[in-house]
């Protein structure tokens, strides 16, 4: 059985339409380039927040941004995200959705779906830990060492 994967489809903001595809790891969303997500918007901190996708479970985590991270209109420190959840950072709102579609049918309907422009490439990080320790200073130590092995855990875990 194919592992399990999700989508972020941009529904407010400058990027409406987009489509994100998300596979297990780790995903940094910020305005600064090294994020996996890179968001154009005064309003979003250069690493605002992570996106953790794993075993077919989602968790957003804020990394102490200025204005937040908002889950169905709360904001949120930490939280488990569910399929229909809305996550806004900055002026950019999404919504989650879970994919379990593979080959050419799956295809096909992703394409039928109204609304979806186009899909988004995610980059996978170099260490999200460097990219932490050069937005946010040496304080932010404590920060390497979890996501590091969580990166290690699920790069094992491909192969």
């Amino acid at each position: 059985m194919p592992s399990p994967t999700a989508r972020l489809t941009v529904v407010a903001g400058k990027e409406v339409g987009t489509a994100y595809e998300l596979r297990d790891g780790i995903y940094s969303i910020g305005r600064a380039p090294d994020n996996s997500l890179v968001l154009v918007d005064l309003g979003v901190s250069r690493c605002h927040a992570l996106l953790i996708f794993q075993a077919g479970q989602c968790r957003l985590e804020d990394l102490g941004s200025t204005n937040g991270t908002f889950r169905n209109e709360f904001r949120v420190a930490s939280c488990p995200i569910k399929e229909g959840d809305r996550i806004a950072i900055g002026d950019t709102e999404f919504q989650f959705e879970r994919e379990r579609r593979t080959g050419l049918r799956g295809l096909l309907a992703s394409r039928r779906r109204g609304g979806v422009r186009q899909r988004g490439r995610l980059r996978r990080p170099k260490p999200l830990s460097e990219g932490m320790l050069h937005a946010f200073g040496a304080g932010t130590v404590a920060l390497k060492t979890p996501a590091d092995r969580a990166l290690a855990a699920a790069e094992a875990k491909r192969g």
